[in-house]
């Protein structure tokens, strides 16, 4: 008894009615040719199985692999904005309030911890410099106990041209 393949395939599946089956395997018992066919679909659908437990695992594994992956990502992230959020709080924190000129020392003594300096007896208010070029700075004092110093800068140079009084 001739057998295509479908047929072959078909029986070995178990998708083949009873009758059909018996006769499949009554051709197998007396042909050693089709016995040794369907040995040879037992093997490769042992392999292909055996193949999609392996398959199906590594993937498992490499899913679970990204999934950790992720995980860890995202827990770097939250660390990096924790890390950035205490930082800019230490950095308010730290921060000493704003410098309020003519404020009073009761104020300075709560903000820096220490008296501060009284506001400068004399404030330059404007200065002509005349036909000479000239600049006015302000010198601070390395400690608290001695006061800020005001420069007025007049060159020796010929005067610029286009540069006039401030």
């Amino acid at each position: 008894m001739k057998l295509d393949d479908g047929a072959l395939m078909r029986f070995h599946d178990g998708e083949l009615d009873a009758e059909a089956a018996r006769r499949v395997r009554a051709a197998a018992l007396a042909d050693g040719a089709l016995a040794r066919r369907l040995d040879a679909l037992s093997q490769l659908g042992d392999f292909v199985r055996a193949y999609a437990v392996l398959r199906s695992d590594e993937l498992s594994r490499e899913r679970h692999a990204r999934q950790k992956a992720r995980t860890a990502r995202r827990a770097a992230r939250a660390v990096s904005v924790g890390l950035c959020a205490a930082a800019l709080f230490a950095l308010w924190v730290r921060a000493p309030a704003p410098h309020t000129p003519n404020a009073g020392t009761g104020a300075a003594q709560v903000a820096f911890g220490f008296d501060a300096p009284a506001a400068p007896a004399v404030r330059v208010e404007s200065i002509d410099f005349g036909a000479h070029d000239g600049a006015i700075f302000l010198v601070s004092a390395p400690t608290a106990a001695t006061s800020d110093t005001t420069v007025v800068w007049l060159g020796d140079d010929a005067p610029a041209r286009g540069i006039g009084t401030l």
